[in-house]
């Protein structure tokens, strides 16, 4: 498009959250879920609808090992018949990646969208984040689309 260069690619996933695989939770973790309150740019996209945190929390001290942020949107929530939720931001502290507490957390979480009367939840990724491909395609996520974002030129 005139004015504009692309940026970065993404990828689109999509999984049927009805058939989700239960993951154990490690010794002394569990989960905390709560609504989002913070005005964030994610707040304008949803106006106003519910927005969560799901952290996998270590029992001990409280210290997330994972969070990852969902949602039902509107226009979005409904794709071929089925809710559709949206999954938002996974952040995993640097010493405690690659140890297995993302997928762990991605996996209840769809299991709680499924308890919430979800069947699809859908992601976008960096089309050059292998690690969270690899992640998410062993959650049972699948691609469906992919886009570019694009930088809007300067002029002088």
């Amino acid at each position: 498009a005139a004015g504009f260069d692309p940026a970065r690619r993404s990828t689109v996933m999509r999984a049927d959250i009805r058939t989700a695989e239960h993951r154990p939770v490690p010794e002394g973790c569990g989960f905390h879920i709560r609504k989002r309150t913070e005005r964030t740019w994610l707040d304008r996209v949803f106006r106003g609808r519910a927005l969560y945190d799901h952290d996998l929390v270590r029992g001990a001290d409280r210290r997330v090992m994972s969070r990852a942020i969902f949602g039902l949107m509107d226009g979005e929530s409904r794709r071929e018949g089925q809710v559709v939720f949206s999954l938002f931001g996974v952040n995993t502290p640097f010493d405690m990646q690659r140890k297995g507490y993302a997928g762990i957390n991605i996996a209840h979480l769809m299991e709680h969208a499924r308890d919430l009367g979800g069947e699809t939840m859908e992601l976008h990724v960096y089309a050059d984040n292998d690690p969270a491909l690899s992640l998410y395609r062993r959650l049972g996520f699948t691609p469906v689309a992919e886009s570019v974002m694009m930088h809007r030129l300067r002029f002088s």
